[in-house]
This record gives structure tokens, sequence and C-alpha cells, in this order.
């Protein structure tokens, strides 16, 4: 299966929103250490993603900025890719 069409054609078509997100994320002051802000931005990438066919999970940390955990439908049950 040759993704590269497809995926051509959404980068093409969705290359002024990703704009938008990637600035939006980097004017968000998000340093190593500065939890409240990498929060901020996990959220905000999940929201992003919450339309897709991606499964986004948030590991919740007390000291640092939480992590997310994102799979696509590619992964199967065992955490493998599918080729």
């Amino acid at each position: 299966m040759n993704v590269i069409p497809r995926l051509t054609t959404y980068l093409q078509t969705n290359q002024a929103q990703m704009f938008d997100l990637l600035e939006e994320l980097v004017v968000i002051q998000s340093s190593s250490l500065h939890k409240a802000g990498v929060d901020q931005v996990a959220r905000r990438i999940n929201t992003f993603l919450a339309n897709t066919d991606v499964i986004c999970r948030t590991l919740r940390q007390e000291r640092y900025g939480n992590h997310l955990v994102i799979q696509t439908p590619a992964v199967n049950t065992a955490g493998a890719p599918q080729v």
C-alpha cells in the first residue's frame, strides 16, 4: 500500500492548520521544568488529535509535565507495528 500520495495530499490540504498549531505550541512557555506549560502543550496536542484515528492517552506526572502516549491504528494489540 503506497501511502505517499495520501500523505502528500493531506499535508498540502492541512498545511495552514499545521503551521497555526506549530505557532501556538511554540509560544507556550513550556521549558522542561515548567510543568504547567508542558501540560498545556500536551492538552493542546491531545485536543488536536481528538478527531483522528489515533489513540492519545495522558500519563499524569506529579513533578514534571504530563506524558502523552500516542498510538496509531497501525499498532496491533501486542504493541508491535503492523506492516
